[in-house]
């Protein structure tokens, strides 16, 4: 796959059901994707409302090592770092303002499209904590060539 010099838009839509209660946020950034040793990576940086300087930012690493393994990185003021493996549990951690936190994930689905033109990666993953079920999840990334 040869993007080195390619542009790509990154469009992230995220739910989660918790609690009864049901979210859902759509991001658009434009973003890198490039495959390296065999593991593609869609990187691109977000900027929340609070956001002050253009160094106030969230970097987002997905890297996707095959149709059943992924992993994704939120570096910031607060970092998450997730493994998905479909049908196997993993513990994860996420630092919070409010502390670190480990959570148990569970991914359920994993359907990855993307090629050097762009596609999509859909998962869906579930969090517990303690043995409790916290939340259901999923994530769809789009990435489209300019």
């Amino acid at each position: 796959m040869e993007t080195a010099n390619k542009k790509y838009i990154i469009t992230m839509v995220a739910s989660q059901e918790a609690g009864g209660e049901k979210d859902r946020t759509k991001f658009t950034a434009p973003g890198e994707f490039f495959e390296e040793n065999g593991v593609k990576i869609v990187r691109y940086k977000e900027f929340s409302t609070e956001s002050k300087t253009k160094d106030d930012y969230y970097l987002n690493t997905i890297k996707i090592f095959n149709d059943s393994k992924v992993s994704v990185a939120r570096e910031g003021s607060h970092t998450t770092r997730l493994f998905l493996e479909k049908d196997k549990l993993h513990r994860c951690h996420f630092r919070t303002p409010m502390g670190d936190l480990m959570f148990d994930v569970m991914c359920t689905r994993l359907n990855d499209s993307l090629n050097d033109k762009g596609g999509e990666l859909d998962v869906a993953y579930n969090l517990d904590i303690n043995g409790h079920a916290l939340s259901r999840n999923r994530f769809v990334i789009t990435v489209l060539e300019q």
